[in-house]
Parts: C-alpha cells; sequence; structure tokens
C-alpha cells in the first residue's frame, strides 16, 4: 500500500476559516465598510483664478444695465444752473442725440473685461481689454474722451474735491426745500430743484453704484462740489476708474455706462450686426419735468409699480416687483379695515344719540 501524501499547509488551508472549520454557507457576513472618498485637490492659483472668472461671467448675465441719462436742452432756460455746470465741466456728449445700447453687447464686454491692477489705474498706459466674440476691444481715458467729444482739462485737475466733506448745515440748508425734511440718507424728494436735477446725472452717468434714492452722505457731497465753480476733474479718466472698481468689487448691481461701451464697441471693425440693434432704456432722456416736484415724490415710489418692467428683465426684477405690489395691497387692506371699523364705531355713537334725543323729546324713557 502507497503512503499517504501529507496536505500542505496550503492545502489545509483551502476552504477553511480562520478557526480551521469549513465556511458556512448560511452565516451572514457583517457589513461592508464604506469606502472613504479621496480628499479633493487643492487648487492651485491658474484654476483659482479660472474658476473665479467663470463666477463673474455668470454673474454678468441678467443683472441688467443702469443706463446714462442724457438730457434734452431745449426744455431747459439756458440759464439753469446744473446746464451750466454740465458745459463749464465740458461734458457736451449728455446734450446729444440718445446713441442707444445694445445689452448683450454691454454684457459681452463686461463677462471678458479685464482690468490693469488695483493702485495703477492712473497709470498713463492704464487701459481695460475685452472682447467680443474674438474681436478684442480696448478701452483707455483717450478712448472715452473721444467718444463722448470731450476735452480733458489741461494741467492740474482737482479729483479730492469730488470727496470733500462739506459742512453738514451747509449741505442741508443748500440741498433741501425745508431743511426740517433733511437727513442722511438724502431724501431727494425733498430736493431743491437743481439738485433733483443733478442726483440723476451723478448717480446714473458719472457714479453708476451710487443710488438715487436714496443718496449717500458721500454722494450727497459730491452733488455739492459738481455745482461748484472751482471743481477741475479729467471725466473720461474718472469714468475709466468707474469701470475699474466695478470689475474690482464684490456687487450685484447693474451693469454701468452700457451706452458709453455700447459705442465703443460698435465703433470696433467687425462688430456683428446684431450689437447694433438698439434696446429700450430705463428711465429715459431727462427734461425739464425733472424741475417739478412729481406725485411720485409727493406719494411715495408706488408710482413706479404701476409700471410694467421693460420685456428683457429678469426673474429677480420681476419678483421683487410682484412682492411689492402685493405688500401696497396688503397694507390697503389693513387701512381699510381700520377705516370700516371705525366707521361701525361712528355709526354706534351717532345711533345712541339719536335714540337719546328722540326719548328726551318724546317722553317716552329716560334718556340713556
Amino acid at each position: 500500500m502507497a503512503p499517504k501524501k501529507k496536505a500542505s499547509l496550503a492545502e489545509k488551508g483551502k476552504g477553511v476559516g480562520s478557526s480551521g472549520h469549513a465556511p458556512n454557507p448560511d452565516f451572514e457576513q457583517g457589513p461592508v465598510p464604506a469606502e472613504v472618498p479621496a480628499r479633493p485637490r487643492r487648487r492651485n492659483w491658474e484654476q483659482i483664478q479660472r474658476d473665479e472668472q467663470l463666477a463673474w461671467e455668470a454673474s454678468c448675465k441678467g443683472r441688467g444695465v443702469k443706463a446714462e441719462r442724457f438730457i434734452i436742452r431745449d426744455s431747459f432756460p439756458p440759464d439753469n444752473e446744473v446746464i451750466q455746470s454740465v458745459v463749464r465741466q465740458g461734458l457736451l456728449f449728455w446734450f446729444e442725440r440718445n446713441p442707444g445700447l445694445n445689452i448683450e453687447l454691454v454684457e459681452e464686454f463686461y463677462k471678458h473685461m479685464v482690468v490693469p491692477e488695483a493702485g495703477t489705474e492712473l497709470h498713463p498706459d492704464a487701459r481695460i481689454t475685452s472682447r467680443i466674440g474674438r474681436i478684442p476691444v480696448i478701452v483707455t481715458p483717450g478712448i472715452i474722451a473721444a467718444t463722448m467729444l470731450y476735452a480733458p482739462p489741461t494741467g492740474e485737475t482737482n479729483y479730492s474735491v469730488l470727496n470733500k466733506a462739506f459742512d453738514k448745515d451747509i449741505v442741508f440748508e443748500n440741498m433741501y426745500l425745508e431743511k426740517r425734511n433733511a437727513m442722511i440718507p438724502h431724501r431727494p424728494g425733498k430736493f431743491r430743484p437743481s439738485f433733483r436735477f443733478v442726483n440723476q446725472l451723478v448717480c446714473y452717468n458719472l457714479d453708476p453704484r451710487a443710488t438715487e434714492n436714496k443718496p449717500s452722505e458721500t454722494t450727497g457731497n459730491m452733488l455739492m462740489a459738481f455745482l461748484e465753480e472751482e471743481t477741475v476733474c479729467d471725466w473720461a479718466r474718472y469714468i475709466f476708474v468707474k469701470i475699474v472698481e466695478f470689475r474690482d468689487a464684490s456687487t450685484n448691481t447693474r451693469l454701468p455706462f452700457p451706452v458709453l461701451i455700447s459705442a465703443i464697441c460698435r465703433a470696433v471693425e467687425g462688430i456683428a450686426s446684431k450689437y447694433f440693434k438698439n434696446d429700450e432704456a430705463h428711465p429715459g432722456d431727462i427734461d425739464s419735468s425733472i424741475l417739478q416736484k412729481s406725485a411720485a415724490h409727493s406719494k411715495g415710489r408706488r408710482g413706479a409699480l404701476l409700471t410694467e418692467p421693460p420685456a428683457n428683465a429678469n426673474t429677480n426684477t420681476w419678483l421683487r416687483k410682484i412682492f411689492c405690489l402685493e405688500a401696497v395691497v396688503a397694507k390697503s387692506q389693513q387701512k381699510l379695515k381700520k377705516e370700516v371699523r371705525q366707521v361701525g364705531r361712528d355709526q354706534q355713537v351717532l345711533a345712541h344719540q339719536n335714540q337719546w334725543l328722540y326719548n328726551l323729546i318724546t317722553g317716552t324713557g329716560q334718556p340713556s
């Protein structure tokens, strides 16, 4: 008889569990541990810049624009204080016929805009670059001045006067019809006519990030400075700096200077014809009605709620208008209920008085 072959350790381990017994097929093993997700890779500087650029491009879509307001000069008297200030500052472009704007063109410009580094925007060689499709667009203070038919002042300019801190009492005395209505933020509805006028020009045409319905103290100081004869400023460079600041600031405000940007881009050879179609601009040009105190100024901004948003308005604009309308309706209903309750109480008092007089005259009962 042949001797039995001894099983090797490897063969002994086949089909045998850790205890040395064969595994039971009916035995349920414990839960399989979940896989640990891989740690995300740290972004490098190029990836951070690319992500920031994509976020910026997405934010430019649907923001809307804050269009410049042109002046219908013939509707104003020639000795108007604001008209004389505009002429003195050389901003005659605002008296021209409004050339219009294209919102898609403006969005494309701001999406791809590259601005100079912070602190270098006042350098003589500073420039803003962008592109419309594959066509490059360059913006400099000189190009802005040429587009606006503006002659920059020669010699030393005085930018600091725009940030000049005026005494509050002087500001209130000059701006408001009645000083008792003065407050910060300012109330344009209580302004003198000339300051209502210049407030619209400054907040739309020079400093679009300013709030025209609630001007800040800084904006109020700029309104005062704009009307002063000693103010000397290179407005083309000032607008250039404001465009740079808009790109650097994390803000969701409307796109500034759309008429100017449309005119600059349209002057570049090769721009597609679709960008020459003008979109409707709101609130439109300024005429002498700005000098009159309108019902909207007297009764608040409710009149603006009754106007339909433009056709290209985004969803947020519609939602805000619907919310404001519902708030006005709810407030009106509360006021109506209060008035109805008061009328009911007045009727009860009158009925009681009539019954008292009737009892007194007829002697049918003691007056109560």
